[in-house]
């Protein structure tokens, strides 16, 4: 139907071996704003034929050391009519775990997470201080609104259920530790 459908293994960049993992998503990628249809193993292919898309995925590990895809997984078969539907699972993703510096990453930003299609949206935040933390809402083409919330010392719930589109957060200052997990259903 012209829209893309695409696998994300996000994991799979991180140099810590320790840190890789085995699970990966599919997007569909709407205009405007991409969905994220399920979480999965990790996806090593995809082929379709018009009436199913066929997803090779495994949950074996698959760091740079061990490049083998093996283990439990297997090539699945999901009718094409299904990929046009609400996200099929709640999802948990860690966005964030180590040392924060307003430098790192893309300006300080982290998270780059699309909401759409899903009705409870919640980030769940560690810090060992309190600080200030921005909240982006954006589309592909441009960004929406731009939001502070105050987090305390230690573990924070932020509600995202005023957001649609792809969210990410920023904080101001450096911070020892600090551990961000969003949590989508």
């Amino acid at each position: 139907m012209g829209i893309p459908v695409i696998s994300a293994n996000p994991a799979e960049d991180l140099r810590d071996m320790s840190s890789k993992s085995t699970f990966g998503l599919l997007l569909r990628i709407d205009p405007v704003v991409p969905q994220i249809i399920t979480e999965s193993g990790a996806i090593f292919g995809m082929a379709h034929d018009g009436e199913h898309l066929y997803v090779g995925s495994s949950y074996a590990n698959h760091t740079g050391v061990y490049t083998y895809r093996a283990g439990d997984g297997g090539i699945f078969a999901i009718p094409v009519s299904e990929l046009f539907k609400k996200p099929w699972n709640p999802i948990r993703i860690w966005i964030h775990d180590g040392s924060y510096s307003p430098t790192a990453g893309i300006d300080g930003w982290f998270g780059g997470i699309p909401l759409k299609g899903f009705t409870e949206k919640k980030l769940r935040v560690y810090t060992t201080k309190s600080t200030k933390m921005r909240v982006a809402e954006y589309s592909l083409f441009s960004k929406v609104r731009d939001d502070t919330v105050s987090l305390n010392t230690g573990w924070n719930i932020v509600d995202l259920s005023n957001y649609y589109d792809i969210v990410a957060f920023k904080l101001d200052e450096n911070i020892d530790q600090l551990q961000a997990e969003i949590i989508l259903e």
